[in-house]
Formats: structure tokens, C-alpha cells, sequence
């Protein structure tokens, strides 16, 4: 019987995660999800056909874990966001 502890329990699970984070941004990725995305919750591109805002307005291909991102950046971004 191989029993694991909790460490290779949370690893297990890590690793998990990475998979689904990977799938996800795989998804979100492709344009006309993304564009779907975008008609429905952007205001401004609901009049939008979904393939108008795939071809003209998602510019070149989308970039999956090219930039880091800190999670504090994010954090300050959206407070600034609220403030103004």
C-alpha cells in the first residue's frame, strides 16, 4: 500500500493545477472564444459580430505565459481602477 503524506499530497495537487492552468490558457487563447468573451462582456463590442471582433479587433495571436505577471501589480491596477 503506498501511502502519502501531505507534502506529496500538495504537490500532487500543484501539479494538477499547472495542467489546468495550462488548459485554460490554451482555450482562452483562441480567438473566437476570446471574442465571444469580449462581446459579452464589453459593453462596446456587443453590437459586434463575434468574427468582426476575432479579425479586427484581437491584433496578431494571443501570447500564453510569454510576460510575469505580479500579483501585487494586478492587485494596485484594479485599485487605481476603483478610484478613478
Amino acid at each position: 500500500m503506498n501511502v502519502q503524506n501531505v507534502l506529496a499530497k500538495r504537490i500532487d495537487t500543484a501539479a494538477d493545477m499547472n495542467l489546468y492552468d495550462k488548459a485554460c490558457k490554451q482555450i482562452l487563447a483562441n480567438k473566437i472564444i476570446l471574442a465571444w468573451i469580449i462581446k459579452y462582456s464589453i459593453n462596446e463590442y456587443s453590437d459586434y459580430k463575434v468574427e468582426d471582433i476575432a479579425e479586427k479587433f484581437i491584433e496578431g495571436e494571443p501570447e500564453i505565459s510569454t510576460e510575469e505577471v505580479n500579483r501585487d501589480d494586478v492587485v494596485e491596477f484594479r485599485m487605481n481602477l476603483e478610484f478613478q
